[in-house]
């Protein structure tokens, strides 16, 4: 997945569907890996930009969780991208916080 994909997605400028199409296999594997005991999921982020999180992007993302245009996993291994990469930065600390909420720690 790369970075300017999920800020392209977050400014309406990708739609939902082709986001999807293209992070579906990463995503299938870091379901596989959320639900193995004691194992942690991959990420793979490619990161082509520098990205720094808006309330407005943050808003956004949460949107396509609340519609259900992500599911739970999808949501996750987003946030969990996004909190995880070194050329991502949050405009306040309290956005960071709410995309916490969306990682899934483990299914067992």
């Amino acid at each position: 997945m790369l970075l300017s994909q999920i800020k392209a997605l977050l400014a309406n400028k990708l739609a939902v569907e082709i986001f999807k199409f293209k992070i579906k296999d990463e995503v299938k594997e870091y379901q596989k890996q959320l639900k193995k005991k004691g194992s942690s999921a991959p990420i793979y982020l490619i990161e082509d930009i520098d990205y720094c999180l808006t309330e407005n992007d943050v808003n956004c993302f949460l949107g396509l969780v609340n519609t259900t245009k992500l599911n739970q996993y999808e949501a996750s291994y987003v946030a969990d991208a996004l909190l995880l990469g070194e050329a991502v930065s949050f405009d306040t600390d309290n956005l960071a916080t709410l995309l916490e909420y969306l990682v899934i720690d483990n299914i067992i």
